[in-house]
């Protein structure tokens, strides 16, 4: 009789463990699907646009409020005016946030935050920070 909470207490930690594992990698595997497809309201289910337009602010205050040159890489200006174009409707299109990121999955590592948070980061020190939304997740900042 002893046996069956110490097998459901098994289970529910196994079933734990499976999401904070597997989770992250579904979500990153939808994504992937939605983009491939030009589906940009499944793609979009998987990005918090407040929390990526408010990250997206910060950084840029922060680095004009810095002192420091903003430099500019060539492909730097064409990013920034499609970001633009995107933004009358919110956000870019899957398309175009594919063309945007310009990550590939090769490039990248995952490196965890916690419970609540893991980012993806590119040997090119891109950085898509996804937070947790329920038992989801949520495309919340990117960092270039």
């Amino acid at each position: 009789m002893r046996r069956w909470p110490v097998i459901a207490l098994v289970v529910v930690v196994g079933v734990g463990a499976g999401w904070w594992f597997g989770s992250p990698w579904w979500t990153l595997y939808r994504m992937k699907t939605a983009a491939e497809a030009h589906d940009r309201t499944a793609l979009l289910k998987y990005v918090d646009a407040g929390a990526v337009r408010t990250d997206a602010a910060a950084q840029i205050r922060e680095r004009i409020g810095s002192g420091d040159r903003i430099t500019l890489k060539p492909g730097d200006l064409a990013m920034i005016g499609e970001m633009v174009m995107g933004a009358r409707d919110g956000l870019p299109s899957p398309e175009e946030l594919v063309k945007l990121l310009g990550l590939r999955a090769e490039d990248m590592t995952m490196h965890r935050d916690g419970l609540d948070q893991f980012r993806m980061v590119s040997t090119k020190g891109t950085e898509l920070v996804f937070r947790r939304h329920g038992l989801g997740w949520k495309l919340a900042a990117v960092r270039v």
